[in-house]
């Protein structure tokens, strides 16, 4: 898209509450139309309060250097966590910088 310059994806996450869970065993794959924009542990924290509405959100933020038109974003939990912790994720969004 002419005058695009600088386009970001920004993904508002948390883990789950289950704090007996070592936060270092929660990964993710993270792909913006097919390239890798993260793979590994997440900077995230447990969400708390526990078992209330989470207040303590963090925003991971990729640059997306194969922007198109209709963009893809695919993230594979690839956590070593039991089958009941999770990732939450709240919003996404993509920002579009101009010239």
């Amino acid at each position: 898209i002419p005058g695009i310059q600088r386009p970001q994806i920004i993904i508002r996450a948390s883990l789950d509450d289950h704090a007996n869970v070592p936060v270092n065993r929660y990964s993710a794959r993270i792909t913006i139309n097919g390239s890798v924009v993260h793979n590994g542990q997440l900077p995230l924290v447990h969400g708390s309060p526990a078992g209330g509405m989470f207040n303590n959100w963090r925003n991971l933020t990729f640059n997306v250097t194969n922007f198109r038109r209709t963009t893809r974003v695919t993230i594979d939990n690839t956590s070593t966590t039991g089958p009941n912790d999770w990732i939450a994720f709240d919003w996404m969004e993509l920002r579009l910088f101009t010239r």
